[in-house]
């Protein structure tokens, strides 16, 4: 499953971008069948009030995103950095998020780990305060990387103009 496709028209070349292409569809279908095995393996309340509108819209805000970036395969090596870097913050965003269930409340990545300090989280802890919030913000830093990600595929491409002139 691709999201886009080489526009060269050379055999090898065109080789070697539909390759660069494959390669960062499936990273980015790994990550984000992980956020997704990640938020039903530690899900709680929040993942059905009010998740079931805010993770698909960053799941699908990342993936628009990173498809965007398909299309400019020529960017591939100088992008790569920003490409892992954003999958890495929305696993974090991912990891970071508090969640509920009929007893104490937990942060994900405690619960994944079983890790005793995350699954029994006292109400006077900073992030039980407004839960949502934090949620929220926690995709914070990947938003950006997507900011990022658009502002340099809209630039023109210096390697090309530089060649036809």
């Amino acid at each position: 499953m691709d999201c886009g496709e080489s526009r060269d028209s050379s055999a090898e070349t065109g080789a070697v971008l539909n390759n660069t292409i494959r390669l960062r569809s499936a990273l980015l279908l790994g990550v984000l069948g992980l956020v997704i095995v990640i938020k039903l393996e530690t899900g709680g309340w929040f993942l059905l009030i009010p998740g079931i509108i805010l993770y698909p819209a960053v799941i699908g805000l990342h993936f628009v995103t990173h498809c965007l970036t398909l299309y400019r395969p020529e960017l591939f090596l100088a992008g790569l950095k920003v490409i892992v870097i954003s999958h890495f913050l929305l696993l974090i965003g991912f990891l970071l998020q508090y969640d509920v269930g009929d007893g104490a409340g937990w942060i994900a990545i405690a619960q994944l780990f079983d890790w005793k300090w995350g699954t029994s989280i006292r109400e006077s802890q900073w992030w039980t305060k407004e839960p949502l919030l934090i949620n929220s913000l926690a995709f914070v830093p990947a938003a950006i990387s997507w900011a990022y990600m658009i502002k340099v595929t809209r630039r023109p491409n210096i390697l090309k103009q530089g060649l036809e002139s």
